[in-house]
């Protein structure tokens, strides 16, 4: 279902001002575009990321943040990060977060990425009452030892 701006008529018959027609919707149907006064979401959403053992890995992602009636505080702006689902605490030390908050930018390094940082990252996002998210995949790859070894003869 999607909402569209109307040009509605007060009780006198003349059409309300520009400023309060575009306060008032009227549903038409799916097909047809949402215009919306604020646009909230991703530019750019999180990349699914293989790693050797032992490497960096990065997640980065850029939100839009915009609104043409209102003042956005991009301080209040709710960015938490997690992993299968679960909140990767800010003191942990093998996770850097990051952010430009000037270009919407954030993003999360992980050090010497072991076989237990391998799973679903997510990125959390919210403003007042929206919300957003965006995942994916950190795959790593096992080094593997090779053993030399000499015969005895």
């Amino acid at each position: 279902m999607n909402l569209h701006p109307v040009s509605p008529t007060g009780a006198d018959g003349k059409i309300l001002s520009d400023k309060r027609n575009q306060e008032i919707f009227h549903i038409i149907n799916d097909k047809d575009e949402v215009r919306e006064p604020s646009q909230f979401g991703f530019v750019y959403e999180l990349k699914s990321v293989n790693v050797k053992q032992g490497e960096q890995a990065r997640f980065e992602a850029k939100i839009r943040l915009v609104s043409k009636t209102t003042y956005i505080n991009k301080n209040l702006l709710n960015v938490e990060w997690r992993l299968n689902d679960v909140l990767i605490s800010p003191t942990n030390p093998r996770y850097c977060f990051g952010f430009k908050s000037d270009e919407c930018r954030y993003w999360l390094d992980i050090r010497q990425c072991e076989q237990v940082d391998q799973g679903v990252y997510t990125i959390q996002i919210q403003y007042n009452k929206l919300h957003d998210e965006s995942s994916a995949y950190l795959f790593v790859d096992s080094k593997f030892i090779k053993w030399n070894y000499q015969r005895e003869m």
